[in-house]
């Protein structure tokens, strides 16, 4: 594994809860049950998630715990993962500065009495939310900067602070602790950023801190680079003695952060969460890397010279299929009628808006093309070949449905391309195909002789909502001869020996991917009698509930294809701990609504007998953080290929070297 890049960290006190005004005697920890309580749960979740922690402790009660029969265990085990900074919080500058506020004198005030303390919001659980407890929470600011100036912790580069209490708040810890493993160890953290949770959108009024909870900010968590945390704190520094002198009032400390992001041109990233599991999982942004840039030779990319269609068609998705059959290259292109401006906002060339869409076939040529790449010294490091299109011919649909221009679309959308029982076939999904206005998948023949897609089905969805959408089905074909890798001249070795008698056979069988949380594969009900009815179903026979709760986020998209173990990297994890020899690839995304969308994807192993997912990789994104979406996909040559649009348009070849995408991360099923 590479060394460890964010480091967690934490406070284990609690301030007296006596009097409200109880200042002098803030922050002196009083040994509790509930107090141990909380940090005997805290260091078993850090056992369980195996993060690494910074714990600020006062010298007497880590002595105390050091010695307690249930915490000596514990330390032990978690030796490597914990680091204890002895504190004392009657030295801080947050504790100094507030008491320095809230005892001052008037000027010329003879009386020696203190008549301008510091007030409280009036709207408050009095109880909990008295002056210790409120000032307490500050004090973690204080603390982080200690942390940042520590020499000992300087090969982190990013910084997580985590309330211990916040834990108490997690509804399904079997997903939230899958998460934090996979999160503290990305291999990636973008360099620059300080990301907050959050429930509500931004103040209107500045006074509303003062006198009441805001949820701009939920509080107890928040991750970011060094300079942007070491920037927060020096702001927050700044302006918290003049919020204080000039509103007499203590707020909470993630509601002062609501009023330095409306009044000290603060600008933190924020994502909408709540105070559960949602807290954690910070926006795929600040975690996902770019396959491609300029600089960076080994990276191929390729812009295919499309064909104008009439009327404002524009080419987007195309999906890659080896045929295995007669040794070919095959591309599907979509075409689609509207425009996606940068905002995410959508411009229809038709009146009815009506989204058409038409699909042009390739045939793409591999062996013609050979790339040198060169390094800094301008040494050749590898060379591989282009996958480019040799023709460019428009399908016809000829599919005997009903003809349905009422709809938002009309015409196959995403189609996915497979061979099966020794013809080309295709899955896509429509709603003009359909007189319901919904979305249906659809399955059939694709003809390249004649350029026609004929002899189509509805397959029904497995379940019995009648709105059921259905898009972004793929296809599995159970069978050697249909995930054999292409050959091409013998300049190049290929991955796999090809072996052109492997034919198709009665023996396949067709699954499909139907859903990724849980994760989801279908088979047809009856298969031998759609021809007939023109329709039949999907009905579901495996089904894994994946921990990690991003992958149930995971949609489309790409077919999968055979590999071996040697076809992929793995990072610094042996794969030896895989026991098979092959298994199936192909890549996935999931997507967060911003203006336009952001789509973040990653590639799945999946085993190739009962496709239950074993490995992914971490999010990477193509050139942009943008609609990017992509359902072509290979694997050869030691290099993944992709097929991808941009703004669903600009379609773009991308090709890099396997160790771009270690398919590093194990997927753990939930029994």
């Amino acid at each position: 594994m590479s060394k460890p890049q964010l480091i967690y960290i934490t406070s284990f006190y609690e301030s007296n809860i006596h009097s409200e005004f109880s200042v002098y005697r803030a922050f002196d920890p009083v040994l509790s049950e509930p107090l141990f309580d909380s940090i005997y749960s805290f260091l078993e979740f850090v056992e369980k998630t195996n993060i690494r922690v910074i714990v600020y402790i006062k010298k007497e009660t880590h002595e105390y715990l050091k010695y307690q029969r249930r915490f000596i265990l514990l330390f032990e085990k978690l030796k490597d993962n914990l680091f204890f900074i002895c504190f004392n919080p009657l030295f801080s500058w947050v504790f100094n500065k507030i008491r320095d506020i809230h005892t001052e004198r008037l000027d010329g005030d003879d009386t020696n009495k203190q008549n301008a303390h510091l007030q409280l919001p009036v709207h408050r659980n009095r109880e909990k939310d008295t002056f210790d407890y409120i000032a307490s929470q500050h004090l973690k600011h204080d603390l982080i900067k200690q942390t940042i100036r520590n020499n000992d912790f300087i090969q982190y580069s990013h910084f997580a602070w985590i309330d211990m209490t916040t834990i108490s708040l997690i509804k399904e810890p079997i997903k939230t602790i899958e998460y934090f493993k996979w999160f503290s160890n990305l291999s990636y953290y973008n360099p620059s950023f300080i990301t907050f949770p959050g429930c509500w959108s931004k103040i209107e009024n500045e006074m509303l801190v003062v006198e009441s909870v805001q949820w701009r900010f939920c509080g107890g968590y928040f991750v970011g680079d060094r300079q942007s945390i070491a920037t927060f704190c020096e702001i927050y520094t700044e302006q918290l003695p003049l919020f204080l002198s000039r509103f007499k009032t203590l707020t909470w400390d993630f509601c002062f952060w609501a009023w330095m992001e409306k009044m000290a041109n603060w600008t933190p990233s924020w994502y909408k969460a709540d105070h559960n599991d949602s807290l954690f999982v910070c926006s795929g942004d600040f975690i996902t890397k770019p396959l491609f840039i300029e600089t960076d030779t080994l990276v191929q990319k390729k812009t295919y010279n499309y064909p104008e269609i009439a009327n404002f068609f524009y080419p987007m998705s195309a999906c890659y299929l080896y045929d295995p059959v007669k040794d070919q290259h095959l591309l599907n292109t979509r075409y689609v009628n509207y425009w996606i401006y940068p905002n995410g906002n959508y411009h229809f060339f038709r009146n009815d808006k009506l989204i058409e869409s038409k699909n042009v076939f390739s045939l793409l040529d591999l062996s013609m093309n050979l790339v040198d790449f060169y390094d800094d010294n301008n040494t050749t490091t590898s060379s591989t070949p282009i996958f480019y299109p040799c023709e460019f011919q428009e399908m016809t649909e000829q599919l005997e449905f009903p003809h349905n221009r009422n709809g938002v679309s009309f015409g196959l959308e995403d189609i996915r391309l497979f061979y099966y029982k020794g013809q080309l076939k295709f899955i896509a999904s429509s709603i003009g195909y359909s007189l319901d206005n919904n979305s249906h998948m659809y399955m059939g023949n694709y003809n390249i002789e004649n350029r026609t897609i004929t002899d189509g089905f509805r397959i029904l969805s497995p379940i019995t909502n009648p709105r059921a959408f259905e898009k972004n089905w793929i296809p599995i074909v159970k069978s050697c001869s249909l995930l054999q890798e292409p050959t091409i001249e013998p300049t190049i070795e290929p991955t796999i020996e090809p072996t052109k008698n492997r034919i198709c056979n009665e023996e396949e069988e067709l699954y499909f991917i139907y859903k990724w949380g849980p994760f989801q594969i279908g088979k047809l009900i009856d298969p031998n009698t759609y021809v007939e009815q023109e329709e039949t179903q999907l009905e579901i026979v495996y089904r894994y509930n994946i921990s990690n709760p991003l992958f149930h986020k995971l949609r489309g998209s790409s077919p999968f294809v055979r590999v071996t173990k040697k076809d992929i990297c793995f990072g610094k994890n042996t794969p030896d701990e895989l026991n098979k020899d092959e298994y199936l690839l192909g890549i996935a995304h999931y997507s967060e609504e911003q203006a336009p969308r952001h789509y973040y994807h990653v590639l799945v192993l999946i085993d190739k007998d009962d496709f239950c997912p074993v490995r992914w990789s971490d999010p990477f994104y193509f050139q942009k953080l943008s609609i990017e979406f992509s359902i072509g996909f290979s694997c050869f040559h030691k290099r993944f290929s992709f097929w991808i649009s941009q703004h669903d348009r600009d379609p773009l070849f991308l090709s890099v070297p396997i160790d771009y995408i270690p398919v590093n991360r194990l997927l753990q099923v939930i029994h």
